[in-house]
């Protein structure tokens, strides 16, 4: 057994700070450039005070600290065969991560919104390809080798709800709460497939892949916080496509960039953290239904 290949302390550190300045940076420079509310995606003309889109992410980022993590130790020891393969999959999944922005993009440009493009895409990117790249490692480290559905220490299971139920609080019901979005009349049967789709392809596909596959990855190659504030950086941009506003879509896209980054960066910070301290999937897929599922339901 070896230790995990961890990068220079240079590049961790430099990885760390560039990440945190961008989420520190980005909600200054919208409220100073006349931003401060945003808009919830792009099929609705509702608009958000960003304060109130953030704030229930810090919030609960704050809440974990308070509570002892489940997860001992974040770095497992791996074989040699094992970190020889580290890197190369980090890599990949860094460009899976970069290409379904870019590929959901296209469909904008081409007229058919989003949301088509982002399922199929995120299937293609997220689950289909990992799996078949990842699942031909022979030396364990293979598409489900960070899964834990339960955590180990089950008696700890219970340490994170009291922080999902704060955020679902603060995010739905509380007075900081973020208005729900409008949503035309609709059959049942729509709101159903709707919100199935989103719990597979969204709450749980990407929690699968940006928490789970990437950022396990990270933290063994670049420690806990730099894993955790670039993978959250990279799940922010995931967004752009759907939350593309303005007639120019290049014109648009700065202020939107800094919009995903600001709202989903933060609630993504959010998610790693519960995940590198917890390793539970079931309260990523549970806390991010807060976000997608439960106000469509609501609504």
């Amino acid at each position: 057994m070896t230790e995990p290949p961890m990068a220079t302390v240079a590049i961790r550190r430099t990885i760390l700070i560039a990440t945190l300045a961008v989420f520190a940076l980005t909600p200054v420079l919208l409220v100073a450039t006349g931003h401060s509310t945003i808009r919830r995606s792009f099929d609705t003309d509702q608009e958000i005070a960003l304060f109130t889109a953030i704030a229930p992410s810090l919030v609960a980022l704050l809440l974990i600290r308070l509570l002892p993590p489940a997860v001992p130790c974040l770095h497992r020891r791996l074989t040699v065969a094992q970190v020889a393969q580290l890197p190369r999959q980090a890599y990949l999944l860094i460009a899976l991560a970069l290409a379904a922005p870019s590929i959901s993009l296209l469909g904008v440009v081409a007229g058919i919104g989003p949301y088509p493009a982002l399922h199929v895409v995120k299937v293609v990117l997220f689950l289909l390809i990992p799996w078949l790249w990842l699942r031909r490692d022979e030396a364990g480290l293979g598409f489900s080798a960070f899964m834990t559905w339960w955590p180990h220490q089950r008696w700890r299971q219970l340490w994170p709800l009291p922080v999902v139920g704060a955020f679902a609080y603060l995010y739905l019901f509380s007075p900081v709460a973020p208005p729900r979005a409008e949503v035309a009349d609709v059959s049942l049967a729509f709101v159903i497939v709707a919100a199935a789709l989103t719990i597979l392809t969204a709450n749980l596909l990407e929690e699968l892949f940006y928490r789970v596959m990437l950022q396990s990855r990270l933290e063994l190659l670049l420690g806990r916080w730099s894993a955790i504030g670039l993978s959250a950086l990279l799940f922010s941009l995931l967004h752009v496509p759907s939350h593309i506003q303005g007639t120019s879509l290049w014109s648009a896209l700065p202020l939107t960039v800094g919009t995903v980054i600001a709202f989903q960066g933060c609630f993504g910070l959010f998610m790693g953290y519960l995940w590198s301290r917890y390793r539970n999937i079931a309260v990523l897929v549970l806390a991010h239904s807060t976000v997608n599922t439960i106000p469509l339901l609501l609504s």
